[in-house]
Formats: structure tokens, sequence, C-alpha cells
């Protein structure tokens, strides 16, 4: 495929781009050319507004450079002092422009299969979406749908809007994303995690006297709380047991400890109630209880019910 543009921008004057300058501003405007679209393709990821910016700008550029150093073709080609100051200023403005349009051509060359790589991508990605029940690899696809959208943006960047390949991918991308969006949000409703009120399962002995501590540990820490209910709702004690080195103390600590996980269900309003996760916590070598109440925000899971639900 070809980008057009910069196929014919230095042939296409139209009308004149000359505008008054002094020389100095002219060997400035060189420079800058030069300078600017030398490295103007860094910028298509890490500055992708201003990318485009430069590309939208390079044909007034590039009739700049051509007509401004023709003004001057009799001193360069005489090689006069103003000839070769005129010639250095604008050799470098043609490396700049000769390195954009090989990048370009790069581009170019490489757009079908780079384009159909991430549609394929964005394909795959949705098929694990559905296959595994998962809504975030929909998310995955349509960010690949993103930086195939932003393959078009360069390629309408330089050809124009009529470009009828660049409509062609825009139109198959809207149809992914729509329909993708679509399921995303279908999978969400049928995957997410039905809320229900924790039911009491533990079945030790020492029931009450846990939750009495675990109220007086949550009344503690949370003292604004107004607590509905503390729920065993996991029957058995989960073993922790390791060794762990530590260097700055050169000795070993050797970890025997149990934990039960439970819920302590506390009002939001009127109507609805929290539930947060807290932890009873047993050494197995002394004995000894404490509880854990630090419980919210972080990585701990906080659900809303209806208090007519519990």
């Amino acid at each position: 495929m070809k980008l057009r543009p910069l196929i014919f921008a230095l042939a296409c004057a139209g009308a004149s781009s000359l505008q008054a300058m002094t020389l100095d501003e002219e060997l400035a405007e060189f420079r800058a050319i030069g300078n600017t679209y030398l490295t103007a393709w860094d910028k298509s990821e890490s500055a992708p507004e201003e990318f485009i910016a430069l590309v939208r700008g390079y044909p007034a550029k590039a009739r700049w450079y051509q007509e401004t150093y023709a003004k001057y073709r009799a001193e360069t080609e005489a090689k006069t002092d103003l000839g070769r100051t005129v010639f250095s200023a604008a050799k470098g403005a043609k490396t700049g422009i000769d390195t954009f349009l090989a990048t370009a051509g790069e581009f170019a060359a490489a757009y079908p299969g780079r384009f159909k790589g991430l549609i394929e991508k964005a394909k795959g990605d949705a098929a694990l979406a559905e296959s595994e029940k998962t809504p975030g690899h929909y998310r995955a696809a349509l960010d690949t749908l993103d930086r195939a959208e932003w393959m078009v943006t360069v390629l309408v960047a330089f050809n124009g809007e009529a470009d009828p390949i660049a409509k062609q991918c825009a139109k198959g991308i809207l149809e992914l994303r729509s329909s993708y969006e679509t399921k995303e949000a279908a999978l969400i409703r049928a995957t997410a995690r039905v809320v229900k009120a924790p039911e009491e399962i533990y079945p030790g002995k020492d029931l009450e006297t846990l939750r009495a501590g675990v109220a007086a540990a949550w009344r503690e820490a949370h003292p604004a709380d107004r607590v509905i209910a503390v729920v065993f709702d996991q029957a058995d004690w989960k073993l922790n047991r390791f060794s762990r080195w530590h260097e700055t103390d050169a000795k070993w600590d050797h970890i025997d400890k149990s934990y039960l996980e439970l819920s302590v269900v506390v009002e939001k309003d009127a109507k609805t109630a929290l539930i947060h996760a807290a932890f009873v916590n047993r050494d197995n070598a002394t004995g000894g209880i404490t509880f854990g109440v630090d419980t919210k925000g972080g990585s701990f899971v906080t659900d809303e019910i209806g208090k007519d639900q519990l």
C-alpha cells in the first residue's frame, strides 16, 4: 500500500507557501524542519497527538523546503558563501524529510500484516472471554482494537479521509468494538458474584466465646460502626505452618498458626448493610487467640446487601 501525500507532496505545490522571512529565519526553519522530522516517528507512540499534527503539517513544510531551497539554486550551484550556508542548513532539512519518508514507507509496507495481526488477536481474546467466561479478555480485545484504530488514524493523517482502505478498516473496527462491548457487558452480568447473606456453619464449641471476642475487637477498631451480626460462615480453621529465615537476626522463625475467616455485618443506612471479612487467629504453639479486624479497604472485599435479605 502507499501513503499518497508523502509520494506527491513535493509535486503538489498548489498556492505558494513562501512567506516573508529573513535569511536567518529561513536558515532556522530549515534546521527546525530537519530536527522535527528526523525524530518524528519517535512520537508516534510517546506523543500520538503531536505526531498526527506533524503528519498533517508535513505537506506544507515540504513545499516550503522545496520552494525556499529553489530560491537559492543559483547560489548553491555556484557554491558561493551564501550558497554553502543555505546548502548546509537545507541538507539537515532533507535528511529529516528523507528519514520521515523512509519510516513512512516501512509503516505502509508493514500496515496490512500488522493490522491483520491486531484484528486476529482481538478476535482470539474475545473467543477466550466466552470459552473461559472471563470478561477481562473482552477488555484485552478492546485494548487491541484501540491499537488497530491508532494505525487507521495514522493512515488517514497521511492519505486523507477519503482513503478506501482506511474506511474499510475503520468500519471493521467499529463493528467489532460494538459487538465486544455488548458481549462484555452481558458476560459481566452473567458472571457477577451474587451476594447472599452469610450463614453460620462453624461447629466449634467455642463459637460464642469467639463471637464475643470478635465483636469487642471490632467495636474497639471501628467505634462508629453499628454491628448487626458476627457470623461464622466458615466451618474449618486453615493451617498456616512454615519456617522463615530472618537475615538481620540470623535466625529462623517457625510459624505454626491457624486462622478462621468469618463475616461481620454492619449497618450502612436504614435499608442496607455491609459485609466485612474478619479473622480469628490462633497460635498453635501457645494456644493464644487474636482477632484480625483491620479489614476495611485494601485487598479485602466488602459486599453490600439489603437488610431485608439478612
